[in-house]
């Protein structure tokens, strides 16, 4: 009788992201691949193997194996699934653990001290390893898959749990298992910091994905030396240094952005494919996508201008999972480059509707934790799901992923997020950032109009959205000019008609902070039913100066808080000829 079968290797986010260097990341990726190949090819001895995810042949093997995986059988499941779990555990043990302990004992005059018995006690314990089967019928592939998956969320639950003690001093890098008894300050001397820190206490798991390299668990071209995390932040993958020298040993600091993407609604896809032949040509364009597509955007769009690779890199790849670390002005289009490849290769493969793809992007300092940063990554990519995605039944081409980002810094976080088709209003903005043609005041203009006007939201029918677009506007021709008059080439900027200094009347204060509805009295022409009216002289190009009447704020509470005309003349005026090309670009915004 014909099983399916689907298997699972575990930790898998845990044991990623507890990392303190960028090869570290990547080894952990690694080893788990590995492990899971192990799986697969002990599966493919069988003579009725046939391969459901991801796509592997005689001719073809991906370079990036997830850690589930799924095959059809005919033998007996006890005798599968025992075949797969010893090939895991030899490749563990064989391959990587014994490996390093032989790598520790000889190469660093270790010897076999105390260390040796914590060390395999701990690489016996760590492992976790989920399979499940159920009988599969060829007329209804849809519904065999998902019962697998409805099976393996069950299995999922009765995770086992072994009592381990672990007493001691705790590893510094997994803060769970006892750190091996090893003179550490003494292997840091003699390794140098990079590979160990004086300060760092390792246990065995920790051990294992920092000297795996090194122990030769790889084969050469397996794992590249990855940049420091400086060095991605820089985009220099030269750049290793915590300190820098030549600026006289001042700490370097430095932002990198961790990206997280995700195939959108990957169940409902796989159960639109209705036959055996389908799932396997759509994973084989999964895995197309993943090993000759992923890398190679990265590094095309991580170029530095002096003709030299860049220091984005990424971690893994795996079918519609893509992890990568990169320099923070290239992650967005990164991002979107990413997005457009897997969405035009995966409808190759896909009978009907829509594949979209969603991203968590966190910007953290270069010294923030790994775990810290990759967890925030995650729960962004969730929040791009839920609160920005666009899912559309009736017609899929109107489907949408998203992308939000979180950043983090000294003073807290700040968060944002929206559809791809947002991307480029936002880099046509960076691009005009970069060039210097738009002020950077411009954004905290933005955002404390936002803040002052509630977030933009309508009260009682009155749409402050469009107060804050036509604001935004003028605001936009006001720092244009600013720049243009910067380089000589125009005279003049004006004032915003609505100037949201600090006000000495407490009460005021509060009132504006509040969320507000714009009264019947703004600047000439104003609010009126639902549109909002240029002042005449700026309609018209005039170039006098305009001067309004008293404006009110009104809360929610009828309060209000009364601006005088001083507070909202405007000063001066843009010339016509200085103004037309932010004009243009003002106009984008509705």
């Amino acid at each position: 009788m014909t099983h399916l079968f689907m298997f699972q290797i575990g930790p898998v986010q845990s044991f990623i992201a507890q990392a303190r260097r960028t090869q570290d990341l990547f080894v952990g990726s690694q080893i788990l691949s590995e492990l899971a190949l192990a799986g697969v090819w002990a599966a493919k001895q069988s003579a009725s193997f046939e391969p459901v995810f991801p796509f592997i042949s005689d001719d073809y093997v991906p370079r990036s194996v997830p850690h589930k995986f799924a095959f059809l059988s005919d033998d007996a499941p006890e005798e599968v699934a025992c075949s797969v779990r010893q090939a895991v555990d030899k490749r563990w043990i064989e391959g990587f653990a014994n490996r390093v302990k032989v790598y520790l004992s000889n190469t660093l005059k270790l010897g076999d001290g105390e260390w040796v018995g914590v060390f395999q006690r701990q690489i016996r314990s760590w492992l976790e390893f989920s399979w499940i089967a159920v009988p599969y019928d060829p007329g209804k592939h849809s519904e065999s898959f998902k019962a697998a998956g409805r099976a393996m969320a069950q299995r999922k639950y009765a995770r086992p749990f072994v009592q381990v003690d672990e007493p001691g001093v705790k590893c510094t890098l997994t803060g769970a298992q006892t750190a091996l008894p090893l003179d550490w300050e003494a292997l840091s001397k003699h390794l140098r910091e990079i590979v160990v820190r004086p300060n760092e206490r390792l246990g065995a798991i920790a051990t294992i994905k920092r000297f795996a390299q090194d122990a030769g668990c790889f084969e050469d071209d397996a794992v590249v030396r990855f940049p420091s995390a400086i060095g991605v932040a820089t985009n220099d993958p030269n750049n290793n240094e915590e300190d820098d020298d030549e600026n006289g040993g001042r700490e370097v600091e430095g932002y990198l952005a961790i990206l997280h993407m995700d195939g959108d609604q990957m169940g409902n896809a796989l159960g639109t494919l209705k036959t055996l032949e389908q799932h396997q040509e759509f994973s084989r364009v999964l895995a197309e996508f993943a090993d000759r597509q992923v890398e190679p955007i990265i590094s095309d769009i991580c170029w530095r201008e002096d003709g030299s690779p860049g220091a984005g890199v990424l971690v893994y790849a795996g079918g519609d999972d893509v992890l990568a670390l990169l320099p923070l002005s290239k992650a967005i289009p990164c991002a979107q480059e990413l997005r457009k490849a897997f969405e035009n290769t995966a409808q190759k493969a896909l009978p009907g509707g829509r594949m979209t793809m969603s991203a968590g992007l966190s910007i953290v300092p270069h010294k923030l934790p790994f775990d810290m940063g990759l967890e925030m990554a995650r729960k962004a990519e969730d929040t791009a799901k839920d609160r920005y995605r666009v899912i559309d039944k009736a017609r899929p081409e109107n489907s949408q992923g998203a992308i939000y980002v979180v950043e983090s810094h000294g003073s807290g976080q700040r968060e944002s997020g929206g559809c791809w088709d947002e991307i480029g209003f936002v880099d046509e903005f960076q691009r005009r950032f970069g060039a210097k043609e738009l002020s950077s005041k411009y954004g905290y203009d933005i955002l404390e109009l936002h803040q002052r006007l509630g977030g933009g939201n309508a009260n009682n029918g009155f749409d402050v959205q469009v107060v804050i677009v036509s604001e935004a506007k003028r605001i936009i021709r006001r720092r244009a000019s600013e720049k243009l008059d910067e380089h000589g080439k125009g005279a003049g900027s004006y004032r915003s008609p609505i100037r949201w200094r600090p006000l000495r009347r407490r009460s005021t204060r509060a009132l504006l902070s509040a969320r507000t509805t714009v009264g019947n009295a703004l600047p000439t022409g104003s609010f009126s039913r639902g549109s909002w009216r240029a002042p005449e002289s700026e309609a018209n190009n005039d170039e006098s100066v305009g001067v309004y009447p008293s404006a009110r704020c009104v809360d929610v509470s009828g309060q209000q808080a009364v601006f005088s005309r001083a507070e909202l003349r405007r000063t001066q005026h843009v010339p016509a000829h200085t103004a037309d090309d932010a004009r243009g670009f003002a106009d984008t915004l509705s």
